[in-house]
């Protein structure tokens, strides 16, 4: 690359091939992502647009199986492909640490 003054400077090495953006740039907005994603409220059914804190908010209540907050909140009622994930979840929200779930739900899921 050439300066202002007319002198060739060293290349930037550093930034990605695909995007042009410099790696700490890059880097940057990963680490924003990552806590976009993890401070956000999930959709854990879609179908009727139930969220992971009220999930945990219905556990809290007293509804600790998926049959009680399949009443309370409708999860689980349609197509069903929210089922596991939602028994994980409360599972994971009868804990102290519901700060945790989601590296607890990920575990869970994947034994």
């Amino acid at each position: 690359t050439t300066k202002a003054n007319g002198q060739q400077g060293e290349r930037d090495t550093s930034s990605s091939a695909t995007l042009g953006i410099p790696k700490t740039a890059m880097l940057m907005l990963l680490q924003l992502l990552l806590i976009i994603i993890y401070n956000c409220n999930m959709y854990i059914c879609i179908c009727n647009a139930v969220t992971e804190s009220e999930i945990v908010s219905s556990v809290q209540n007293g509804n600790e199986n998926l049959d009680s907050v399949s009443v309370n909140l409708g999860v689980g009622m349609y197509c069903g492909s929210c089922v596991q994930v939602a028994k994980a979840l409360i599972e994971v929200a009868k804990g102290d640490e519901h700060k945790r779930s989601r590296t607890q739900l990920a575990h869970s899921l994947t034994d």
